[in-house]
């Protein structure tokens, strides 16, 4: 016996084994400390090799012998079909007639060693032999997943990513086979094949792109154009000029002082195709010159909403009549209260009158002088629906307290039908009544939503506020009204629209009552029981009247909120258990909490009465924070509520309210009111 044999009697397959691996080791190690070192790593992995084919011949399998590999199945050319290869591998050999039972094996070091010699022979450079000891190690063993492991990634560094994919997924398939359950194995096969869900989204089919990049904004995908040309030439392109169509310049742009140039504004316009932007808003409009506004507007003939805050100069002034598919216009300014209409830096009149034949909705900020006392200012938009108009003046800072006319108004838009008067607008007038005397029916018959917000007291002891009381009182009584928003303060609340209170007698008198159609009413500050009931009365007998907001009123000087809570609770007993109710809002009372009978819980009891009240808004900063839990829980146990809504709890404390209201009564409860939509949607 040579002494090469006994000495490979002598060491066991594991010693073997350690002794390649520490081969490969240097020779990895020399490979990257200097080019010097090629010659001791090539014989380092030589001799490697000679340990690890002495391993696999030391396999029972072998008997001593190393047996030819199958030359007759081709992995490659079965690989796109599920579960070929491991099928394959199972296969007698027809061609090369390898018997059967010498080419299958399931011992560790044998698989191991073919492993080893194959990132060997890698790293030499010899990818052919690499490649036949990998298929070799799947044809030895199919359910194993080393060979597909290290086929798939001979086949990547061969550049065959398709192959690469296939055998990823045939080790994965093999493995469901065999059912061994996950393994680390498995786990590196699944991260191998997420690297070929990879993909560039730019080679995405079209449609895909186009969803993907809409979530970014026009200045985003400027950004990312930068990543490559292809990138550029496709987000460019016209099949995604829809990118494009949205141009927002953000509060940024004020910030960093950066106006795109002319040159640029057209080339990205240009992007967006035929009709350039459909939508465009100027954050803040420092630096944004007239002739820019201009060039945009002119390169956008298709613009369906413009929004222009704080331009320097915003009379517009061009007269082309181009923007027929503009449908909303904003505006905010604070410096064309005082220019003529259409100078420089005055209200852009005739740009809106251009926009005739299809602006719906119009917002505007600080309101043009103008208006107040001539009507002929006004443009003239007979399919405008909604219109919202404010103005920011402290009334301390006011020297012209002229009631606005609203009757105008209804000439220059007939077909409106959402009015909001926001900030600060306090006082309203009819006149001139004679002009109007005798038309009234034809005033705003369309309009359904009327909100007034004023930040300034109107009492009735005010003439000015008197004609405002009277004023709304008018436009409550419009047969088309359906929902109402009142957001003043009035120290004499407890007269406001009471009875025959401000009613317009010279118009007409009992005729002008407030509208049947009414749906919801809401408020910011409270109105007596029978103000309330002259509003809402109506709306609540033909079934109509949905939603109402109960304020109770303050007691700051007596302190005796908890009488008169019960007074202003019980004024409004006409209202109990009204079927057409599902929304209630409750604020800023103060009832005494003893609970030993239902007189002592008056708020729930009132609530209970109403047998399709679904959702409540409550709110009084009267109670502590567990008191106010303790009426909240006595709420849904009389109620059959779906959602509330109360901001007077948070923290822990909401949290374990929002539990007992889950758990105990299937109730949602949330701690913000929602804040209404603006316009707001409206039923057919």
């Amino acid at each position: 016996m040579t002494l090469f044999r006994a000495m490979e009697l002598e060491l066991t397959v594991a010693d073997l084994m350690e002794s390649a691996r520490v081969d490969i080791e240097t020779a990895r190690a020399s490979s990257e400390t200097a080019r010097a070192c090629d010659a001791t790593a090539t014989r380092e992995n030589e001799r490697a090799l000679k340990t690890l084919t002495m391993v696999m011949r030391s396999c029972p399998c072998a008997r001593g012998v190393e047996h030819g590999r199958c030359t007759c199945k081709f992995f490659d050319t079965i690989s796109h079909d599920k579960g070929a290869i491991f099928r394959t591998a199972f296969f007698r050999h027809v061609d090369c007639e390898v018997p059967w039972d010498s080419s299958k094996c399931d011992d560790v070091h044998h698989i191991q060693a073919l492993d080893l010699r194959a990132a060997t022979y890698e790293a030499m450079g010899k990818l052919d032999l690499a490649v036949k000891d990998a298929e070799w190690m799947v044809e030895l063993a199919p359910q194993m997943l080393d060979g597909y492991i290290r086929l798939g990634n001979l086949a990547r560094l061969q550049g065959n990513e398709e192959y690469a994919c296939n055998l990823y997924k045939s080790g994965i398939e093999a493995n469901e086979v065999t059912g061994q359950g996950s393994s680390p194995k498995l786990q590196q096969l699944h991260a191998l094949l997420r690297l070929f869900l990879k993909k560039d989204p730019i080679c995405l089919p079209a449609e895909i792109v186009g969803r993907i990049f809409s979530y970014l904004s026009w200045n985003e995908i400027l950004r990312i154009l930068r990543v490559s040309k292809q990138w550029k030439r496709v987000l460019t392109s016209p099949v995604h000029g829809k990118l494009w169509k949205d141009i927002v310049f953000s509060h940024r742009y004020w910030k960093l002082k950066r106006v795109p140039l002319p040159s640029q504004l057209s080339e990205i316009l240009s992007w967006a195709g035929d009709g350039g932007a459909r939508r465009l808003v100027i954050s803040n409009g420092n630096g944004f010159t007239e002739p820019t506004i201009t060039q945009l507007l002119e390169a956008s003939p298709s613009l369906e909403y413009l929004e222009l805050n704080c331009v320097s100069d915003p009379s517009l002034r061009s007269t082309k009549k181009i923007w027929n598919q503009l449908r909303s216009f904003t505006i905010r300014m604070s410096n064309y209260d005082r220019p003529q209409v259409d100078s420089p830096g005055g209200f852009p009149r005739t740009f809106l009158q251009n926009a005739t034949s299809s602006l719906e909705h119009l917002d505007l900020e600080d309101m043009p002088w103008q208006w107040y006392h001539e009507p002929s200012s006004l443009p003239l938009l007979p399919r405008l629906k909604t219109l919202r108009m404010s103005e920011y003046l402290h009334m301390d800072d006011r020297t012209d307290y002229t009631p606005f006319p609203i009757f105008p108004l209804s000439v220059a838009f007939p077909r409106l039908e959402q009015l909001w008067i926001d900030s600060d607008i306090p006082y309203l007038t009819l006149e001139p009544l004679e002009i109007w005397r005798g038309k009234w029916d034809d005033v705003w018959p369309h309009l359904k939503v009327l909100k007034f917000n004023c930040t300034e007291y109107l009492d009735s002891i005010d003439d000015y506020a008197a004609i405002s009381h009277s004023t709304l009182r008018y436009l409550m009584s419009l047969r088309s009204l359906q929902h109402l928003r009142l957001d003043f303060k009035s120290s004499d609340w407890n007269k406001l629209f009471k009875g025959r209170h401000g009613l317009l007698s010279h118009l007409g008198g009992a005729q002008y009552s407030p509208s049947k159609n009414l749906r919801s009413f809401i408020l910011s500050s409270p109105i007596s029981p029978g103000g309330a009931r002259t509003l809402v009365s109506n709306a609540i007998k033909t079934g109509q009247l949905t939603s109402f907001d109960l304020v109770f009123p303050e007691e700051p000087s007596t302190g005796k909120i908890v009488k008169t809570s019960l007074r202003h609770l019980k004024g409004y007993e006409w209202m109990r258990g009204a079927p057409s109710i599902h929304t209630l809002g409750c604020y800023n009372f103060r009832f005494p909490f003893d609970a030993g009978t239902d007189e002592d819980l008056p708020l729930p009891q009132f609530l209970a009465t109403f047998p399709n009240l679904r959702t409540l808004k409550i709110c009084s900063w009267e109670y502590d924070t567990l008191e106010f839990m303790d009426v909240v829980v006595a709420v849904l146990s009389v109620t059959r509520l779906k959602t509330i809504y109360t901001p007077c709890v948070d923290g822990a404390f909401l949290d374990q309210l929002r539990e007992v209201a889950q758990q105990q009564y299937g109730v949602q409860l949330l701690a913000d009111i929602p804040k209404e939509q603006w316009p707001m949607p409206l039923e057919p």
